[in-house]
């Protein structure tokens, strides 16, 4: 097979998130076989080099969706109002056990397709609509035809871990992608079950004996917050491989279990938000150590990018540092400082995403041997001072998806002029989308449709756990 040419990208601004600084004002970017070769101002072009001319471009790593439910995509803007009980109540009781493999992974593919249009190069698919090995392959295919980079969590969120995880099929999975360097890795989700017993345990030790990374929904409002950190530690099982999703309702003993054990975070600012789960107090984790990565979680309330992750972080962030100075009243004293600045902000969707999902020291900066996943952004047309002085700021503050140019995954251009040119196009995925769409408000009823979308599942105050259903199945996961 012939060698791919190198590619040089000549005379951008170039955010390569390494070292104190990491910003060269104009410098150049040299990639060869799917790695970044060298990096800095007027490199010398090798002879064959493709050149590649990002004069007055930005660019830095490719961003990192840490956490998305990825298979909930074809319904998305159905829960614009729900808070986390009409979600459970309806998508996960409701409208999920209705989704067929096809759906998933018509699903997956547009979510995994826009995402990496919108400059995510990596995404971690949370895939809990994996109720059948069927549904699973189905998402792990979307995401390989889609071309994204992708960690595949192996989730089922009609089961309970410690019956879906302990599996001949999650060992199959793991064996044939693992967590190596490959375009699409994998790992698991267990979360709590709040019974009696740990049951959950049985998933947690499987995953240690076989050595599968897990990610875990550890810091949602009202769903044993007070109890699972510690049960965790209890047990032996907080360790750096450990990923915690939503820790926004969880005290400073537990925070700081986390800390203390290595752990990474991510947070779902708009969804925490949108969904009344609390504030993403990010700062604090910072102050404890603890790497903070960003995900945009679930496509049924809004439409995702992670330019939009990252202000709403940040400004989430500076809102709940304000609330610390205030009195009761909200009278108290002005805030003088913003602990939380934009480069904290580019960490997260960057060198912390990257850690999230097992890929620290290959996706983290634009740096020699790292992997080529780059992102082109055009600045803002009335933002050019900012963008001068501090390009950092300006990704974060004026970035948008439609200013995302150029991308390379592995060194691969997957995307050119503003226009993918790899995978199926975003047409087809739509209307992959819509057939599902049409398919399930016909299963659903278009009455009890527009009724989820508009009246609240359960009355106000009701427990979370009472309004989660319960979907039995077979006691021996090994079946």
């Amino acid at each position: 097979m012939p060698s791919i040419p190198p590619l040089l990208l000549r005379g951008g601004t170039v955010i390569t998130m390494d070292g104190p600084d990491g910003v060269l004002p104009v410098g150049d970017v040299l990639v060869r076989d799917g790695r970044i070769e060298a990096v800095g101002p007027r490199l010398d072009a090798p002879e064959d080099a493709r050149l590649l001319d990002t004069t007055g471009k930005i660019v830095l790593p490719g961003l990192i969706d840490a956490h998305r439910h990825t298979w909930q995509t074809a319904l998305r803007g159905v829960g614009a109002e729900w808070t986390l009980t009409d979600y459970f109540v309806y998508m996960v009781g409701q409208f999920g056990p209705l989704f067929r493999p096809e759906d998933v992974y018509a699903a997956n593919l547009v979510a995994a397709t826009e995402s990496l249009n919108d400059g995510a190069t990596t995404l971690a698919d949370w895939a809990d609509g994996s109720r059948t090995p069927e549904h699973a392959e189905a998402a792990v295919q979307a995401l390989h035809d889609a071309g994204v980079r992708a960690r595949f969590v192996y989730a089922d969120v009609f089961a309970s871990a410690h019956v879906f995880v302990p599996t001949r099929h999650v060992l199959a999975l793991h064996e044939q992608y693992g967590s190596g360097s490959g375009r699409v890795t994998m790992q698991v989700a267990i979360d709590p079950t709040l019974q009696d017993g740990f049951p959950e345990e049985k998933a947690w030790r499987f995953a240690r004996e076989h050595g599968i990374p897990v990610y875990s929904h550890a810091g949602l409002y009202g769903w044993g917050n007070e109890t699972y950190l510690k049960d965790l530690y209890k047990r032996g099982l907080m360790d750096e491989t450990n990923t915690y999703v939503h820790i926004v309702s969880v005290g400073d003993e537990e925070r700081k279990l986390i800390a203390d054990s290595g752990g990474t975070v991510v947070m779902a600012s708009n969804s925490n938000f949108y969904q009344r789960q609390g504030y993403p107090r990010v700062t604090e984790l910072a102050a404890l150590g603890i790497p903070v990565a960003l995900g945009s979680d679930s496509d049924v309330r809004y439409r995702p990018d992670m330019f939009t992750c990252m202000r709403a972080t940040a400004g989430a962030d500076r809102a709940w540092e304000h609330l610390r100075y205030a009195k009761p009243d909200l009278s108290g004293v002005l805030n003088p400082t913003n602990a939380y600045r934009s480069r904290d902000a580019l960490r997260a969707a960057t060198v912390h995403g990257a850690r999230a999902v097992g890929q620290s020291g290959s996706l983290d900066s634009i740096a020699p041997g790292k992997c080529a996943d780059l992102l082109m952004l055009r600045p803002d047309d009335a933002g050019t001072v900012p963008y001068r002085f501090d390009p950092v700021a300006h990704v974060v503050w004026q970035g948008t998806p439609d200013r995302v140019e150029t991308i390379l995954v592995d060194g691969e251009i997957v995307k050119q002029d503003g226009r993918l040119t790899t995978g199926p196009s975003l047409e087809r995925v739509h209307e992959l989308a819509e057939a599902t769409r049409e398919y399930l408000l016909r299963q659903i009823g278009e009455d009890a449709f527009a009724k989820a979308m508009r009246e609240p599942a359960v009355q106000p105050g009701a427990p979370l756990q009472h309004a989660f259903p319960r979907f039995p199945k077979p006691d021996d996961p090994q079946e």
